[in-house]
């Protein structure tokens, strides 16, 4: 990093990683004895779109990913591509999950990495509702998500799993990084 970037705060941009990924199955415990919430047996991977070819604008065919059988892709309406695994083995998802993020690393499409998503879900319904475990890869962070109906979320459900979880996972400290992350296609 040259004398500009530090004299403009600007940082060198940490790369992709997967070493804290593993912490939520270590966590799922405390989600079941201190909040009733069980994995909804749903994860995602979240891409942001291929850049374009040479600038030319528009959208490009996206860096080739070898989706492994039990993933499904799925575009949002924002374009991003979410790569959704289903299972109700718990260690086995978070596993299935960590390889592919780790292929994603390894390939060509390292920088479109945004995020990694595990759905909790009240093992008794209603329960107080339920709880998506953003993991930040370029951060190796940790936050919860819990939206309610609409564009609402539950602020006090998030910072209650947030203190009862900080054992586990390496929880973000900088709450500008809990986006909102609406019309999540993990359950």
């Amino acid at each position: 990093m040259g004398f500009r970037d530090r004299f403009f705060g600007r940082t060198a941009q940490r790369p992709p990683s997967t070493d804290n990924l593993a912490q939520i199955e270590t966590a799922a415990p405390t989600f079941l004895s201190e909040l009733d919430l069980i994995p909804s047996g749903q994860a995602g991977i979240c891409l942001k779109p291929a850049p374009a070819p040479n600038g030319t604008g528009g959208d490009s065919l996206q860096a080739p990913i070898d989706i492994p059988a039990g993933f499904q892709s799925v575009t949002d309406d924002l374009g991003f591509t979410w790569l959704i695994a289903t299972n109700e083995n718990f260690g086995e998802l978070v596993q299935r999950v960590g390889a592919l993020c780790e292929q994603v690393i390894q390939g060509e499409s390292a920088n479109r990495l945004l995020c990694v998503v595990f759905g909790f879900v009240p093992r008794v319904l209603p329960g107080e509702g339920a709880v998506r475990m953003v993991f930040l890869p370029r951060r190796g962070t940790w936050y919860p998500f819990a939206p309610t109906s609409g564009s609402d979320r539950n602020s006090e459900l998030e910072l209650r799993t947030k203190s009862l979880v900080r054992c586990s996972l390496q929880i973000e400290s900088d709450f500008a990084h809990w986006q909102a992350l609406w019309d999540l296609p993990v359950s």
